[in-house]
C-alpha cells in the first residue's frame, strides 16, 4: 500500500504532462494550415504601404519639411 502511495503522485504528474503535451501539439498542427491560408490570401492583395505613427517624425532620420 505504501508503494502505491509513492507511485501515484508521479504517475498523475506524468499523465498530466502527457495530456498537456498532446493538447499543445494538436494546437501546433493548426499553425501550418493557417499560415498557408494567410500566405495565399496575402498574395492576392497588394501589400499595404508603411505608415508612420503620428509624432514619429521627431524620431525620423530624414529631415521633415516645414509646413
Amino acid at each position: 500500500m505504501q508503494t502505491l502511495k509513492f507511485a501515484a503522485r508521479p504517475a498523475v504528474l506524468v499523465l498530466l504532462w502527457i495530456v498537456v503535451s498532446v493538447h499543445t501539439i494538436s494546437e501546433l498542427t493548426t499553425v501550418d494550415p493557417a499560415l498557408r491560408t494567410a500566405e495565399a490570401s496575402a498574395g492576392a492583395t497588394p501589400a499595404a504601404p508603411h505608415r508612420a505613427l503620428p509624432g514619429a517624425a521627431a524620431f525620423s532620420r530624414r529631415p521633415v519639411p516645414a509646413r
